[in-house]
């Protein structure tokens, strides 16, 4: 069940890595409670439904610029080339993969 939710998102391989796992939350209660008390720095947490659950809208969660460059967007290539240079020069990130050899990549 738990699969079913992340698998159009998340590398099955990378799910099943208990080093590499997304850390998924049933409730809005213990996502925030993730959020404020666990040790996530380095881990991703999810709240299938999230927004739903937390009551908020699309243009409450995500910034403006985000919705139009992720619509259709086959890659986090093709997202990071839909973005505008302000957008870009105002946020900083690492784009990190898993190679075909399984070797972790910036």
């Amino acid at each position: 069940h738990e699969w079913s939710l992340v698998e159009s998102v998340w590398p099955r391989h990378l799910f099943e890595d208990i080093n590499r796992a997304p850390r998924l939350v049933e409730s809005a209660d213990a996502f925030i409670r993730e959020l404020l008390l666990g040790d996530h720095l380095d881990d991703v947490v999810v709240l299938p439904r999230g927004v739903e659950l937390l009551g908020l809208s699309e243009p409450q969660a995500l910034p403006s610029w985000f919705p139009p460059a992720l619509d259709g967007a086959p890659t986090v290539l093709e997202f990071l080339r839909r973005l505008d240079r302000p957008t870009l020069e105002t946020h900083k990130a690492a784009l990190e993969y898993i190679d075909d050899w399984g070797v972790q990549r910036e």
